[in-house]
């Protein structure tokens, strides 16, 4: 559900933060799944050579044309070798359609509003300095990234794999938060509420009108945070679910109306933005450092982003899960003898 209008944001309820920032999200996600459509052809050819390398350059190169209307067109073969080039391509016709998508939907939206993100043109330090500078000003912005392993995606298409957020903030709004994947949109505002949209009506509903329930025994770890020595082996013997973004991850089993039990390390705010929303929803979160006693509470994350944002600390390690106990037995195994694990 879109919304387009003219109106300054500061006229929205908490609810119109957040569809200007699922949408938002959303517009960012959209060029992903396309380029995947593109890279993964669905149409098999069952005699004949796959397609050449020269040929996939041909198909990728392509200008502003639909996925599904390519289909018919592109001479493809399920399984077909794709190459680093095609998706180094791929990476930088995303950003620069995602942006395009996100600063038009913005610029509709509020016209005074800045987005920040890939294809914006800045180098990451500079596009840190200008949030800063627009968050000390007062001026409406939003940034948006693209959390998670984009070659997994492009790859397989598999929805925990890549996660679009979006944070966005006004003088009426401090922080608003919202995470799309390929099957998913929830969002929070300022840390009051938390939404889930239900494609089945069309609609939006908080959390605390559908209580999540906990997954038994199951574990999101972001496959970044695998990597490190001694993380899987101190989650064991739990279940883990690998995923190339604890955003998405996340966000898919809140949808699904489950509680996550998940891990991340030390992140920056766009990569954090799921346990904003978490946290909104009701989830309890605690952080690895032993420093830090009790759980956290929903303006205690927001807190963490804006520092981050602000360019004072990154997000700690942090753990989700349905109830203090689940989350304190993961956070003791995390923190295993010295407390480095994250």
């Amino acid at each position: 559900m879109e919304q387009s209008s003219e109106a300054p944001l500061e006229g929205f309820g908490a609810l119109g933060y957040i569809e200007v920032a699922s949408v938002l999200a959303g517009r960012a996600m959209g060029p992903v799944s396309d380029e995947h459509l593109v890279l993964n052809r669905v149409t098999e050819i069952d005699a004949g050579p796959p397609p050449t390398k020269a040929a996939a350059y041909e198909i990728l190169a392509r200008p502003d044309e639909p996925a599904d209307h390519q289909q018919a067109s592109v001479p493809a073969q399920r399984g077909a070798a794709l190459h680093d080039e095609c998706y180094a391509l791929g990476r930088a016709r995303i950003e620069a359609r995602s942006y395009k998508a996100v600063h038009e939907a913005a610029c509709a939206m509020h016209p005074g509003m800045t987005v920040y993100g890939p294809g914006d043109g800045l180098h990451p330090h500079e596009r840190e300095a200008a949030v800063r500078e627009s968050r000390r000003a007062g001026r409406p912005g939003a940034l948006f990234g693209l959390t998670g392993s984009l070659n997994s995606y492009l790859a397989n298409g598999r929805s925990s794999a890549l996660g679009a957020a979006v944070l966005l903030w006004t003088p009426a709004m401090p922080l608003v938060a919202a995470v799309t994947t390929r099957r998913s949109r929830v969002a929070a505002a300022f840390g009051y509420d938390a939404f889930r949209w239900d494609a089945r009506f069309g609609a939006w509903h908080l959390f605390r009108e559908a209580q999540t329930v906990p997954l038994a025994g199951s574990v999101v770890v972001p496959t970044a945070l695998a990597e490190r020595p001694g993380v899987v082996a101190a989650l064991k013997p739990r279940e883990l679910e690998f995923t190339g973004s604890a955003n998405a991850g996340i966000t898919d089993l809140l949808l699904a109306g489950n509680t996550p039990a998940a891990v991340t390390g030390t992140s920056n705010a766009i990569s954090s933005t799921a346990m904003f929303i978490a946290a909104a929803a009701g989830c309890t979160i605690k952080p690895t450092d032993r420093d830090t006693p009790g759980s956290l509470c929903t303006w205690m994350i927001m807190d963490m982003i804006r520092k981050d944002l602000d360019g004072t600390s990154p997000v700690p390690a942090l753990v989700v899960g349905h109830d203090d106990f689940t989350v304190q037995d993961l956070v003791r195994d995390l923190r295993g003898a010295n407390g480095e694990l994250l």
